[in-house]
């Protein structure tokens, strides 16, 4: 059993933490801090949002209750798939602000970006079914049983014990022990249930959301109220196939550009967990602790065949691999503050395209069009169309790239004080792979700098020299190099490793010039540290070196 020199966990209350991850699920959405402080929100446009949003909600129950009767009343005549009972579930004023939340999140996607309507009708429904399950845990003791041994199983995860006995054995052992037998064989709703429910709901917001209060323009009793919807349907053709998709108006979008977005609004399967993940049972059991969560990513249109041959194989058959996903679900991270408010600094001020920081829309620097005048030949106007095409298409990839940043770097500074574990599943392929999608330990250079393991090592007498090879792998200078001159060479430019360390925006920024940038950044920091201490081999190290091990034979 190696021995653990760190004790990272020893100040963490990890039953505060648990009753912290049980609500997040119970809640399914968390709200977090937007880090974009480029825009501040007007008095004024601040009322007009909250009219906007008060009057939206009126909207969509008086819609909610007038669709729920009418479906109740055809039912009687037309014998078709009941989803009344899926919808009376909760109270009408939780599936108001299920819609509430699912309409804000598209008034602040781009001007030019509109998503398949099945797609959006399948993870809205999705989402009622995983608050029903939490609904459903909670009222029947599910709660209690999980509190009852995620103690022992957190302390088992924490320390060294779990290389002696691996999280599943650890886990039916202590179920067994304290009688607290979990099902979580729940009756699953069908593909088509899911499908018709968020239908259903898109059916309301399409149909009774209405722009009935002015947004960017002072309110005129003379003029009536706008028959416009706030969402509306239009069709792409891609080939020979014509989709159908959910746009935004574009006043609404318009007047949403205005609103800087605060708070931000994750479900629970986007974010870490803060206590270790439940471990890999079956199939059907593992990732997150309320939340149902998929073993195998499928495609939806080859789900229920695959998910149907994974639930009938046994778990002998399988067994080997669950293990190995618990290893990975069992690894505590953090946060490298260090890294992460550099990147906030310069993400904050516009961001910085050399650095692979996305720049915002309104600081791009894109094609000027020419202006509409008379007399333009039909070359220039061609060429006019073109140059429109392209600065629109520019504009969607920009957006889509700072929206992505925003989220990782505003999920980074909501988890800088915490410890978090990352939950992990398959792909049809078999890869495996972090579920939460904006931040995890396989994102792009951006994403690997900001993360440490929670448990540090001491270098040791080989460490620092580790250190130094894996800086120089970054910076893909030396592909053709030994190890040795690889080391060597990191020693002839220590200094500008040190000057990186230092000074990274106002030095000779040797950083910049790396295949991997932020990591590279990251690592001479930590090699700074490490020749800075009083004895770089008692230095204590959280930080990740990349090592590849292959077979020659079949390589």
């Amino acid at each position: 059993q190696p021995l653990q020199t760190d004790l990272w966990w020893k100040d963490i209350d990890f039953n505060k933490k648990l009753n912290e991850q049980i609500n997040m699920e119970i809640n399914h959405t968390v709200k977090i801090k937007s880090i974009n402080t480029m825009k501040k929100i007007d008095e004024k446009l601040s009322t007009r949002y909250q009219g906007f949003i008060s009057n939206l909600e009126q909207q969509l129950e008086v819609g909610f209750l007038t669709e729920l009767e009418i479906l109740k009343r055809k039912k009687k005549r037309i014998r078709e798939i009941n989803i009344i009972p899926f919808l009376e579930i909760f109270d009408a004023k939780e599936y108001v602000n299920l819609m509430l939340k699912e309409v804000q999140r598209h008034c602040y996607a781009s001007e030019f970006h509109s998503s398949p309507f099945v797609t959006l009708c399948v993870s809205l429904g999705r989402h009622l079914y995983q608050k029903y399950l939490c609904h459903i845990r909670h009222k029947y003791g599910y709660i209690d049983k999980l509190r009852l041994l995620y103690d022992d199983y957190t302390k088992h995860i924490i320390t060294n014990q779990r290389f002696t006995i691996n999280e599943r054995q650890k886990w039916n052992e202590l179920t067994k022990e304290k009688f607290a037998y979990m099902d979580r064989s729940d009756r699953r709703w069908t593909f088509t249930q899911v499908l018709q429910i968020g239908e259903f709901l898109y059916d309301i917001m399409l149909k009774y959301m209405k722009i009935r209060v002015p947004l960017l323009t002072k309110k005129d009793p003379s003029i009536k109220a706008s028959n416009n919807s706030v969402l509306y349907i239009v069709y792409r053709s891609q080939g020979k196939f014509t989709e159908k998709q959910v746009k935004v108006h574009p006043t609404v979008l318009h007047f949403f550009s205005h609103i800087p977005e605060t708070v931000l609004d994750f479900s629970c399967i986007e974010l870490p967990c803060l206590v270790p993940p439940l471990p890999w049972l079956s199939s059907t059991m593992g990732g997150y602790l309320l939340t149902q969560t998929d073993f195998v990513r499928s495609p939806i249109t080859a789900a229920g065949q695959q998910d149907a041959h994974i639930r009938s194989t046994p778990i002998e058959k399988i067994g080997g691999l669950l293990d190995s996903i618990n290893v990975l679900n069992s690894c505590a991270w953090k946060i490298n503050g260090d890294v992460l408010d550099l990147l906030m600094d310069i993400f904050q001020h516009g961001g910085n395209r050399q650095l692979s920081v996305p720049v915002a829309v309104e600081n791009a620097k894109l094609p000027e069009i020419l202006p509409i005048e008379d007399g333009l030949s039909i070359d220039e106007r061609k060429r006019r169309e073109i140059i429109l095409a392209q600065t629109k298409k520019m504009k969607a990839e920009i957006f889509s790239l700072w929206c992505y940043e925003l989220y990782r770097l505003s999920i980074a500074n909501h988890f800088r004080n915490e410890i978090f574990w990352f939950p992990h599943n398959l792909d049809f392929r078999g890869r495996v792979y972090p579920i939460p999608p904006h931040f995890n330990h396989l994102g792009s250079d951006i994403a690997r700098s900001i993360i440490l393991f929670a448990e540090g090592k001491p270098l040791g007498p080989n460490g620092l020299r580790q250190l130094k090879i894996h800086l120089v792998n970054l910076t893909d200078l030396k592909k053709k190099a030994s190890i040795d001159e690889r080391a060597k060479y990191a020693d002839e430019i220590m200094d500008d490793i040190l000057d990186s360390a230092d000074r990274p925006l106002n030095g000779r920024q040797w950083w910049t010039k790396s295949e991997e940038p932020w990591q590279t950044l990251a690592c001479c920091m930590e090699i700074a540290r490490a020749i800075r201490s009083s004895d770089h081999t008692k230095y204590v190290s959280h930080f990740p070196i990349h090592q590849v091990f292959f077979n020659k034979l079949f390589d």
